[in-house]
């Protein structure tokens, strides 16, 4: 191995598969979203992604390829205006993110707010112990960094990553937060596509509802 020898390439790190025995075959766009569902680390400016499948078909792994394919029709951003909801937690304004309603049903996977600290899965979609059992709910997605759990003397992060535990009573607060969050945007959701649908109607027919 040389060591400390001249070179014309930026830094990288390239990683090869030669030769994978496997019965099944192989999609690039599957392992993009696998990749891309567990980690939010894909848009940093140093950090970027490509998978080549047999040398020629490349894909290009970022942190929006889970949604790509739901059309949008409502997103809140986060942290969210404090006047949007009433329920006050003492962590809101360092909650980053969005949440969509699609203007079709969520893949059952996808449906609920996934969590994120440092660009890491922690828990995954997930409605937080709200009974989603309403049509709408089935619209909802999203994700939400919350990197302030690291500062938290207890670790509440679970060692598979899926879910935190929810035992604590630090994540006791983060949930009912969640809730209050998942509530006021079912609503706000149910509000916004009635008010287009009146729109619509008032647009097609001249009836004012």
């Amino acid at each position: 191995m040389k060591k400390n020898i001249a070179v014309n390439k930026g830094n990288e790190t390239t990683i090869k598969l030669y030769k994978i025995k496997r019965k099944t075959g192989f999609n690039p766009s599957d392992l993009a979203y696998s990749l891309a569902k567990a980690f939010q680390v894909f848009n940093e400016e140093d950090f970027k992604v490509q998978i080549i499948h047999n040398r020629f078909n490349k894909t290009i792994v970022d942190n929006e390829i889970r949604y790509k394919k739901l059309n949008k029709e409502f997103t809140w951003d986060f942290p969210l205006h404090p006047d949007f909801m009433d329920y006050r937690y003492e962590y809101a304004d360092k909650v980053k993110g969005t949440i969509i309603s699609a203007l079709e049903t969520v893949p059952a996977d996808m449906r609920g707010i996934a969590l994120f600290s440092r660009s890491k899965l922690v828990n995954n979609y997930d409605f937080y112990d709200v009974q989603a059992t309403s049509h709408g709910y089935s619209y909802l997605t999203g994700w939400l960094h919350i990197d302030f759990i690291d500062e938290w003397q207890t670790d509440v992060i679970s060692t598979n990553r899926q879910s935190l535990n929810w035992e604590m009573e630090e994540t006791e607060d983060l949930k009912q937060y969640l809730q209050a969050v998942i509530y006021k945007i079912y609503n706000e959701q149910r509000h916004k596509r009635r008010e287009n649908k009146k729109k619509a109607v008032l647009e097609q027919s001249g009836i004012n509802l």
